[in-house]
């Protein structure tokens, strides 16, 4: 949802969700809850209402449905095999289509070619493997996770014995935050910055301002009043950007907490 094409639809849904999902309840977690489906949930009626400004045409879908419908039958024939071919044909097709509108459009609002780049991007290249402190090179999933664990844990734990200071009963409280504090913080959020865990975008928060700063003000003071930290705020999702050296050992790699 970098520019959302259907953000009027996008906006009338969240306004629709959040009424529905007025309720009050007492559990912090559950309000954060509420909104995140709220957010998920709208956009999931956005997309399915531009369908028709998607990558794939409705001609192929149309063959994708008769393959689907062949392979069902059992009619794995010839005719199945061509038909197989072509839908790979007419993809490809789809494809260079979308990436030449993506370019043209680029160039008719003079959008830079780092822009560009990311929206026609695919992904990154993953670290499949790690070196053990022993030498050896692993490529189990489940040790690779450990290990990277185990090396950040090591890295930012402390070895000095801190002392916990209570706080004082004359200490100033924490002013609550107000509406245009939050009108601003989601105003000036970097655009087509990538999601956290709740996978919600910078663009699906802005463009649903009008309607969250409220409720985002209300529950960022009551986590204040209440001295609770929300899990989905505790909760990141980790990803490792190769610097130089070898790939196969996690000190080469930069860490970005979304």
């Amino acid at each position: 949802m970098c520019t959302y094409p259907g953000f009027t639809v996008y906006q009338f849904a969240t306004d629709d969700l959040m009424r529905s999902n007025s309720n009050e309840d007492n559990k912090l977690d559950k309000q954060y809850g509420a909104i995140v489906n709220t957010i998920r949930d709208s956009v999931q009626i956005a997309s399915e209402e531009m369908q028709a400004l998607g990558i794939v045409t409705e001609e192929t879908c149309q063959l994708l449905k008769k393959r689907q419908e062949s392979k069902q039958a059992g009619k794995m024939n010839v005719k199945y095999a061509k038909l197989c071919k072509l839908i790979q044909q007419w993809l490809k097709v789809d494809l260079n289509n979308w990436q030449l509108s993506i370019v043209t459009s680029a160039i008719e609002n003079s959008q830079g070619v780092r822009k560009v780049h990311q929206q026609l991007s695919t992904g990154t290249c993953p670290m499949i493997a790690i070196q053990l402190a022993d030498g050896c090179v692993k490529h189990d999933h489940q040790l690779f996770l450990e290990e990277v664990k185990h090396f950040y844990n090591n890295l930012y734990s402390s070895t000095i014995l801190v002392s916990t200071s209570q706080k004082s009963s004359d200490e100033e409280p924490i002013a609550p935050f107000l509406d245009c504090e939050v009108r601003k913080a989601l105003i000036s959020m970097r655009h087509g910055t990538t999601p956290g865990e709740d996978v919600v975008t910078d663009n699906a928060l802005k463009l649903a301002s009008h309607t969250l700063i409220q409720l985002l003000c209300k529950l960022f003071n009551n986590c204040i009043s209440s001295n609770h930290i929300l899990a989905g705020f505790v909760n990141s999702k980790t990803i490792l950007l190769f610097k130089k050296g070898d790939p196969n050992l996690v000190a080469n790699y930069s860490e970005i907490h979304l």
